[in-house]
């Protein structure tokens, strides 16, 4: 993998799919795979326990997924103690300075907004 890093390619919990158009183009020499388990969502999204483990499993049996093509991914689980969507993915811009964020429109405007706050925030062109 190159050090520098061409797109950050965000997967959301509920974009769990080798078809989505953010693999269009995505280079795994240039490009990195970005999943976070955020203990924020489950309690600002309602959802009960059952439905959050059912979650959390689909986001971790995909990273396996992911993985085992030997795609570059980036997974923060809720042990790395991400409470804030904004600040993990904060967290991952500083560390690896992407020219830019690529996500697939969010089914939730609110996370949409803060993905888009975040990025204005870092100077990111998303």
């Amino acid at each position: 993998m190159s050090d520098s890093v061409r797109h950050l390619c965000l997967i959301l919990g509920d974009q769990l799919n080798l078809d989505s158009q953010l693999f269009d183009g995505f280079d795994p020499h240039a490009d990195r795979l970005l999943m976070m388990e955020v203990s924020g969502e489950s309690v600002t999204t309602a959802s009960g326990f059952q439905r959050t483990v059912l979650f959390l499993s689909a986001m971790r049996h995909f990273a396996e997924e992911l993985r085992g093509l030997s795609l570059p991914l980036i997974y923060q689980s809720l042990e790395q103690g991400t409470d804030s969507f904004s600040e993990g993915l904060k967290q991952v811009i500083l560390a690896l300075k992407p020219e830019r964020l690529r996500v697939v429109l969010p089914g939730d405007y609110r996370v949409l907004q803060e993905i888009r706050d975040c990025c204005h925030e870092m100077n990111l062109e998303i």
